[in-house]
């Protein structure tokens, strides 16, 4: 948005631009599954004509100690084009105390959704994730995180609350 002096500002221009976010309030655990749903707290609305800069910090944990561990993939439900990348715990030890830390295979300028899935190790120490990306909106769009267990395992893999997932418009 460009404003020269002498421009009136209205309310919608300043909060087309104010950074949108969803936090979750508790926890969500699943188990014996390794088809993505999307989760019921990380979707975002964004606007058509628009360009976003988005990050997704998750917290994840496990039940148990080298059980089930943790994938996912962004949705997104109209025309856009979508890049990210992740930095997470690829598997993690079975004490919980350490694992190898992995930067998964870019999505880079993907227009079908859902995007490529990304991989994160579990404990029930907890593990961070982070996700960084760009989203180009032709139209409207709501952008979800969809997620599952990597192996089917009957106890919960979690996404713990405090998660969240911020686009930040920047076009």
């Amino acid at each position: 948005m460009t404003v020269n002096g002498g421009d009136i500002i209205y309310a919608g221009d300043v909060n087309d631009w104010r950074p949108v976010t969803a936090v979750k309030a508790a926890l969500t655990g699943r188990n014996s599954t390794t088809t993505n749903s999307a989760d019921p707290d990380l979707s975002v609305s964004l606007l058509a004509s628009a360009t976003y800069d988005f990050t997704l910090k998750l917290f994840l944990s496990s039940a148990a100690n080298a059980a089930g561990d943790w994938r996912g993939a962004l949705t997104w439900t109209g025309t856009a084009s979508v890049s990210y990348g992740a930095l997470a715990l690829v598997t993690a030890i079975a004490s919980g105390g350490s694992g190898d830390l992995i930067a998964s295979p870019a999505t880079r300028l993907d227009s079908s959704s859902p995007g490529l899935d990304f991989l994160a190790g579990c404990s029930t120490a907890g593990m961070l994730a982070v996700i960084h990306g760009r989203i180009v909106c032709t139209t409207v769009n709501t952008l979800t995180l969809a997620w599952s267990q990597r192996t089917s395992n009957g106890n919960d893999t979690r996404v713990l609350e405090g998660s969240s997932l911020t686009a930040y418009r920047i076009g």
